[in-house]
């Protein structure tokens, strides 16, 4: 019966808490420093001819002149899109390795996205995409990524709340059983 109510204590309980914590605070300076990176490369001046059709650093500071821009990337523009994808898998790579690790259900939420982003770099490459409507492509894919992450993270905590309560009608239970045999 001691193994039973090891099982059910505070300690083991805590210990997955605390996990699930130490996990989340992981996932968070991943994402951190996969922003930072972004940020960098978006400040670096080799990207400056860019910043007047998209701001690379937060697509949501894009201005109504860019989201209406009907023109079309030229060859130098194409070829630093190349380079921001190249930049943009280098801080991304970590994130999604730690995610692997610490909170792997909201791995291809952010795959997805990434490979979003990418068909919309290869429109306007291959001119399918003119740099507005690829602006706004840009936001959407933001936007839908945010709504996915919100939601499989009221998924991970709906499961931890489980988790808990699953632990404490397992506690309920014992202790019921054992106050039932007690004279």
């Amino acid at each position: 019966m001691t193994a039973s109510l090891d099982a059910c204590s505070p300690m083991s309980e805590s210990a997955a808490i605390e996990s699930h914590q130490n996990s989340v605070a992981q996932f968070r300076i991943a994402a951190d420093k996969a922003l930072a990176c972004r940020n960098a490369a978006a400040e670096s001046p080799r990207y400056q001819v860019l910043f007047r059709h998209v701001p690379l650093a937060d697509i949501d500071a894009a201005s109504l002149r860019q989201m209406a821009d009907r023109s079309f990337a030229t060859g130098e523009e194409s070829a630093l899109l190349g380079g921001w994808i190249e930049s943009l898998n280098h801080c991304t790579r970590p994130l999604l390795q730690a995610t692997a690790v610490t909170l792997p259900n909201l791995g291809p939420v952010i795959e997805a996205s990434l490979n979003n982003d990418d068909a919309v770099y290869v429109g306007l490459v291959q001119h399918r995409l003119a740099w507005g409507e690829a602006v706004l492509r840009l936001k959407s894919n933001r936007t839908k990524m945010r709504a996915e992450l919100l939601a499989g993270a009221d998924r991970i905590l709906e499961q931890s709340i489980e988790r808990q309560q699953g632990t404490l009608n397992r506690r309920a239970n014992l202790l019921s059983s054992v106050i039932r045999i007690i004279p």
